[in-house]
């Protein structure tokens, strides 16, 4: 700051200077006093120079270059005001976010093109999109010295990959040209000259890491389900979004199909990747699975796809037959069961709801006392922690699952006057606890009594076999980001057993 107040004084020459000094520095003060307003002006037209661009001009001047390119705010809290105090700047800020003026500044540059409308989605909904030009799988008839091997083509009946991607966003067959609208209200048409489709994927891929799998015993010791609830589960795939390249179905959210799962053909990727069983199945990818003590990896090569509908399949030996579409394990009969069998995949849902492996606030009093509960922790199950926590007696504690495993054992749990108790799961982590029938005379419920002015959460757990059973003068239960599986458990179309 003093280089810059100083600066014209240091342009005198050096007699000036010297006979300023011994007169008590008066050029000195008044050339400081013109710097200043020097600094002023040239301050002023760098900031006027950086107004010209959305990132780096003032906040007063986004409404400005909002209004330039037709940025249209939703207006439902009023409309920005011109006055220039802290708090209507503020506001305005939440009016006319910076990003969003950005966004549109780059939508409009863009426009008319087939990636914009992808982009604009994700932008809007957060979904994922393809956007499709349905003239591309019009059935014409193309000029030999000019081929388009990438449009539409006749249906082959024996490619049942293809088969199944008709009509939807990744079809490649060629159709007949429909002449209705594609917003028809009665009989909307797709297959137009002037048509475009946009394909959202609404559902959110959520990971299940390193969990037991569920030995569906009803049928064979060597038929296990990825779920462990003892439900049929469509795998979808863990995508990896690959910036600026037009999205296939190897890289969004899609659930995976039997046939694409088991393309044995060589199908380069835009991430240099492949399809089939050496894409879908492996560490970090879609889907893994261990047996054994310690559990081992199955090797790639002895992964099988195949329709377990019916469970009529039956896998060679060192096979192990999966199917994506039910999310079902079939060993080769005869052997001994398989012993401690872990899974990784991926399912669908909407939002993060109910117990899941995504981020999720977590907070507790100041005071509390964490006891944690997993494979590598200090107790390795949640009755030790329980125990240890009675011994204690904190005001205020917490007991934590760090890992997505599964925990059979009943739990009771009494609160003393004023005390406070957590029953959660870490972050990420999608711990499963397993109400089992263990005394005749008795509900088997997850149990929780209480004294006055006491509180009890359950945070990010997933509770099965038998429900929360509250007693006593509890002051309240909280339940979030958990899941209570209705009934006794599920079957696998998902129909509870004995609904409650």
């Amino acid at each position: 700051m003093t280089e810059r107040v100083d600066r014209l004084y240091e342009l005198m020459p050096a007699v000036y200077r010297m006979r300023d000094a011994d007169q008590g520095y008066p050029l000195r003060a008044l050339l400081q006093v013109i710097s200043e307003q020097v600094n002023v002006v040239e301050d002023d037209i760098a900031q006027l120079y950086e107004s010209w661009f959305i990132e780096t001009c003032q906040d007063w001047v986004v409404p400005y270059i909002g209004g330039l390119i037709g940025y249209q705010p939703s207006l439902d809290v009023g409309e920005p005001a011109n006055e220039l105090t802290t708090r209507i700047q503020a506001r305005n800020r939440l009016l006319l976010p910076r990003r969003e003026v950005g966004k549109t500044m780059n939508f409009r540059w863009r426009k008319g093109t087939v990636r914009l409308l992808e982009e604009l989605a994700q932008a809007v909904a957060e979904w994922p999109a393809r956007a499709v030009e349905f003239y591309r799988l019009l059935g014409v008839t193309q000029n030999i010295n000019y081929l388009h091997m990438d449009r539409g083509r006749t249906v082959d009946l024996r490619d049942g990959d293809a088969l199944e991607n008709i009509d939807g966003p990744f079809d490649e067959t060629a159709h007949t040209v429909d002449v209705r609208r594609v917003n028809s209200k009665h009989f909307p048409g797709r297959s137009n000259i002037p048509d475009v489709g946009l394909f959202l994927w609404r559902l959110k891929p959520y990971t299940v890491t390193y969990a037991p799998a569920y030995c569906y015993e009803e049928e064979s010791p060597n038929c296990y389900l990825f779920s462990v609830l003892g439900n049929d589960t469509q795998l979808f795939m863990h995508p990896n979004p690959i910036s600026g390249e037009v999205p296939g179905e190897l890289n969004v959210p899609a659930p995976i199909r039997r046939h694409s799962f088991e393309a044995q053909e060589v199908e380069e990727a835009a991430d240099a990747t492949f399809s089939g069983v050496p894409f879908y199945y492996g560490e970090g990818k879609s889907m893994q699975i261990w047996i054994g003590t310690p559990p081992q990896p199955v090797p790639i090569e002895q992964i099988i796809p195949a329709d377990l509908t019916d469970w009529i399949y039956r896998p060679l030996p060192n096979q192990v037959a999966v199917d994506p579409k039910l999310g079902r394990i079939m060993f080769p009969p005869g052997q001994a069961r398989k012993q401690n069998v872990r899974v990784s995949y991926s399912y669908g849902f909407s939002a993060d709801i109910g117990g899941g492996e995504y981020d999720r606030p977590l907070s507790e009093p100041t005071d509390s006392v964490i006891y944690r509960v997993g494979e590598g922790e200090t107790f390795t199950r949640i009755n030790d922690a329980l125990t240890q926590w009675q011994t204690d007696q904190p005001k205020n504690a917490v007991v934590e699952i760090t890992d997505s495993g599964v925990y059979v054992e009943p739990i009771t749990i009494t609160l003393a006057a004023k005390q406070s108790l957590q029953l959660r799961a870490a972050n990420r982590k999608r711990p499963v606890l397993r109400m089992l029938n263990w005394e005749t005379s008795l509900p088997d419920d997850l149990t929780v009594s209480g004294a006055a002015d006491s509180w009890f959460v359950l945070d990010g757990i997933v509770v099965t076999g038998r429900g929360v059973q509250v007693d006593g003068d509890v002051s309240g239960v909280t339940i979030r980001h958990s899941t209570l599986v209705p009934g006794w458990g599920m079957d696998c179309d998902c129909e509870p057993t004995r609904p409650m």
